[in-house]
This record gives C-alpha cells, sequence and structure tokens, in this order.
C-alpha cells in the first residue's frame, strides 16, 4: 500500500537522508523515497503498516528535524503555507535588490568603458 505525505518545511538533503533512512529500517516497509524539491515523502509498505503510517513518519520527521510538519498528501494546513509563502518573499525580495544592483552596475560599467579613452 502507498502512502504520500508531505514534509513542509523540509530544505536540508541531510534531514531528508536520514529521515529517509529511518523509515526504510521500519519493518513492512518496501520501498522510500523523498523528493527535496518537492518535499513529498512516498512510502511503499504492507498494509498492517500502513494504518499508523502518519504517526510513525511524523515522529521520525521530528526526531531529526523539528521545524518540519508533516501532512497527508491531500490536505492542507493553511497556517504553515502562509509562514512558508513569507519566507518565500523575504527571499525574493532579496534577490530582487541584488538584481537591481547587478543591473545599475553593468549599466554604469557599460557607460563608463564606452567613454573612456582606452576603450575608444
Amino acid at each position: 500500500m502507498t502512502n504520500e505525505f508531505i514534509l513542509e518545511g523540509l530544505c536540508c538533503s541531510s534531514c531528508a537522508t536520514k529521515i529517509e533512512g529511518a523509515v526504510s529500517r521500519l519493518e513492512g516497509v518496501e520501498s522510500v523515497t523523498i523528493n527535496l524539491a518537492t518535499t513529498k515523502l512516498k512510502i511503499e509498505a504492507t498494509a498492517g503498516l500502513a494504518k499508523n503510517m502518519f504517526e510513525i513518519v511524523k515522529g521520525i520527521a521530528h526526531t531529526y528535524a523539528p521545524d518540519i510538519r508533516v501532512i497527508k498528501k491531500g490536505e492542507s494546513s493553511g497556517i504553515a503555507l502562509e509562514r512558508t509563502d513569507k519566507k518565500r518573499m523575504a527571499w525574493l525580495n532579496v534577490g530582487g535588490a541584488a538584481f537591481h544592483f547587478s543591473t545599475i552596475f553593468r549599466l554604469f560599467w557599460s557607460f563608463y568603458a564606452l567613454n573612456h579613452p582606452h576603450f575608444r
């Protein structure tokens, strides 16, 4: 039986590897994959283990990364998504400032180079 979860807040490949290893060592688990880009955890397990899989995964995830929020695929968590969106927006603002600075610098340098006697 396949179980899929979203590990919201997972951004560390080391934590993902540790979680994947701990889940794969459980008896009855056939395969485990974590996609770090999408933060999706996919587990193939026997039917007996699949019933309690959410609580087991939640416990393992919090052992290695206490800030991770485990969500069953298909459910949503508005509060956590809002927090994640704020973090993403902060990175966009920083990236935007860096982009503007580099663009202004390039324009300045190109005008300087065009007007400098060595470049004529």
